[in-house]
């Protein structure tokens, strides 16, 4: 992505530490229903601690998994899904949910999605919880973001016999590399 051309050394990886330890402190609330940062814990990911637990606890989601490993061994594909949950006003049906701290939506969020889909029951609606205290300041710090299941389907399923094709290719050529 463009940002990634423009950032500072170290920024990304520090945005991804930080995603991981939102992850890890929201997981543990979800499943406990309380959580406790270590002193010295970084005030950002402090920060959207707070908020992925004020929106927990507003919303009340049903949870119906955490962190679970869709895969397909023939594809050598693997993912995780954060969360399956269930929301007043969706019938019963289950939602797939990923989390993300970062400053921006991103297209590949489609793609991760999308994975889920084609690993899992196909046809669940699909979102991404955007946790950004700056950029949704005025509704406390998360919006939660809405995809077409099957676009995000259908973009990971092209990207997904593109790899096969490679796959095949270097098979025949020797070069597996």
């Amino acid at each position: 992505p463009e940002a990634v051309k423009l950032a500072r050394p170290g920024l990304i990886e520090h945005a991804a530490d930080r995603g991981v330890r939102v992850n890890k402190y929201a997981d543990q609330y979800v499943l406990m229903g309380s959580v406790e940062l270590p002193v010295g814990e970084w005030q950002d990911v402090a920060d959207r601690v707070e908020c992925f637990v004020n929106w927990f606890d507003k919303t009340k989601p049903e949870v119906l998994g955490v962190q679970q490993i869709v895969y397909d061994l023939e594809d050598g594909v693997a993912a995780t899904k954060d969360y399956d949950l269930r929301f007043d006003g969706t019938t019963g049906t289950n939602v797939i949910c990923d989390m993300k701290c970062t400053a921006n939506p991103d297209w590949t969020w489609k793609l991760q999605l999308g994975c889920h889909q084609v690993y899992t029951l196909r046809g669940l609606p699909v979102m991404v919880l955007h946790i950004n205290p700056d950029k949704y300041a005025k509704i406390g710090g998360v919006k939660l973001l809405s995809y077409d299941w099957h676009e995000c389907m259908t973009m990971f399923d092209a990207a997904r016999q593109w790899w096969r094709q490679i796959q095949k290719a270097k098979n025949k050529t020797g070069a597996n590399g």
